[in-house]
């Protein structure tokens, strides 16, 4: 019955359409076609919009779920809501707000049961990808990356919701530094958008606990430098990013994008390590988090980005200097540095950047690339910077348990350090709206004869831990 229900009401709309499929999946838009949606995407008009999603339904793409038909899918070229609303599956969040006011297609649906398509298919903020791609800042992850957030609908916007909480004991042997501490640190995220056929505009906002938590003095990590501190990690602002973005759509599947942050991060580096599922559960910094993507804090930045398929060029204008000691306050703004960052998505297990910035007359080059296979998340990456630094990291995050690791070498000093940690978590609790875990770390390091004297020949941090996290979407 419900089979006859199907091509009884959708018919050859959906005989081609399938789960909101990529572009390379179907064959190419007629030329005609495909200026009736650029005309609709510009002009935004009910009468343009008709006629594109009218032109689309003859060449077998367009088979929607409600009466008039969802524009949110239009701008894909492709609406398959129809057959994956009658699969059981969720829909575009155009969709859902006519099933809501009542515009529903199809009998013997409960309008209540109607919901949104999973994160894997929700196309981003700032582009027709998915939004998994979509990092701290502008930076790029693989398409498959993992979310760690909670998705809701209001109206026309798309609001996504994430963060995490840890609270460590640790201890370090170091030759007379480290020494046993406990501490609390968090960081929460939360963003808004909404979407048309010209383009979309969003709102992306990010804080920590951490002055509160931690104080001035942040938390023991030895051999981390920055922002005036020694073998402690410095707590993060209050307010760790503020911004808003506008994309327009742009002909042949381009996407221009304006940036614009009292605080944020410029064009630079990889994904900060807060929002890199190969970091996700180590609740320890990365020793070169300065020179990889210490500027995730930055107060004034200025980004415009031009996307086409799987690449993506940045360029920013951004304050080059450190943030102050006032965790709480925003920072003087100043655009006095610059950098340009190439991105590049092969294919959706895979993220690669090569970036490039002036900071106060001192080159930095940033090369890094994220690789996401079935539950293994990686990243690793190489900069200059006052000596080269480089970065393995990696995680296997299952539904029960996360293991995890990270192998770092840094300058220090006129030596260098690396460092080894390996770690797990145990999720004793899971749930839609967070996951808690019970977690332990140990990390050993290997330091230049220069630095013996003050640390010791290889000196041991254990961490053992309780996380707080969003749950995967």
């Amino acid at each position: 019955m419900r089979a006859l229900l199907f091509f009884g009401v959708v018919g050859a709309l959906a005989s081609s359409a399938v789960a909101h499929p990529p572009s390379g999946k179907l064959p190419p838009l007629s030329p005609a076609t495909k200026a009736l949606v650029e005309r609709a995407a510009r002009t935004n008009a009910e009468a343009d919009l008709l006629v594109a999603k009218r032109a689309l339904a003859a060449e077998g793409r367009y088979a929607c779920c409600i009466n008039g038909g969802c524009t949110e899918c239009l701008k894909e070229g492709v609406c398959a809501c129809g057959p994956l609303l009658l699969a059981k599956e969720g829909v575009c969040a155009d969709c859902v707000e006519g099933w809501k006011g009542g515009a529903g297609k199809f009998s013997g649906i409960d309008p209540k049961e109607v919901r949104l398509e999973s994160m894997a298919g929700r196309r981003g903020s700032m582009g027709a990808w998915a939004m998994n791609r979509e990092g701290s800042g502008t930076s790029w992850l693989p398409d498959a990356s993992p979310m760690l957030a909670r998705m809701e609908t209001t109206g026309r916007w798309q609001v996504m919701l994430g963060g995490f909480g840890y609270g460590v004991a640790t201890a370090s042997r170091a030759r007379g530094r480290g020494g046993d501490a406990t501490y609390v640190s968090s960081h929460g995220m939360a963003m808004a958008w909404q979407t048309s056929p010209k383009g979309s505009q969003g709102v992306r906002l990010m804080a920590s606990g951490d002055p509160w938590s931690l104080g001035r003095g942040g938390y023991p990590l030895l051999f981390q430098t920055g922002e005036g501190l020694t073998d402690r990690q410095h707590p993060h602002d209050l307010l760790t990013e503020a911004a808003v973005t506008f994309t327009r759509n742009l002909p042949s599947g381009r996407y221009a994008t304006l940036y614009l942050a009292p605080v944020g991060e410029p064009a630079l580096g990889p994904a900060a390590y807060v929002m890199r599922p190969s970091a996700f559960d180590n609740p320890e910094a990365p020793l070169g988090h300065h020179a990889f993507d210490a500027t995730h804090i930055t107060p004034g930045v200025i980004t415009a980005s031009l996307a086409s398929g799987n690449l993506k060029l940045d360029a920013s204008l951004f304050n080059g200097r450190e943030p102050d000691g006032r965790r709480s306050v925003l920072d003087t703004i100043a655009l006095d540095a610059r950098s340009v960052r190439l991105t590049a998505n092969p294919s959706a297990n895979l993220s690669a950047q090569i970036g490039y910035a002036e900071l106060h007359g001192e080159p930095r080059a940033i090369v890094s690339a994220s690789r996401q296979s079935g539950d293994w998340s990686a990243t690793a990456g190489w900069v200059t910077d006052h000596g080269r630094s480089w970065l393995l990291e990696a995680a296997r995050l299952r539904p029960k348990d996360t293991l995890f690791a990270r192998a770092e070498s840094v300058p220090r000093d006129g030596g260098r350090v690396g460092k080894l940690t390996v770690g797990g978590v145990k999720n004793v609790a899971r749930k839609r709206e967070g996951e808690w875990g019970v977690g332990a770390s140990l990390s050993v390091h290997s330091v230049s004869s220069s630095l013996r004297s003050g640390y010791g020949n290889a000196p041991v941090t254990a961490n053992v831990f309780v996380r707080l996290r969003a749950g995967r979407m």
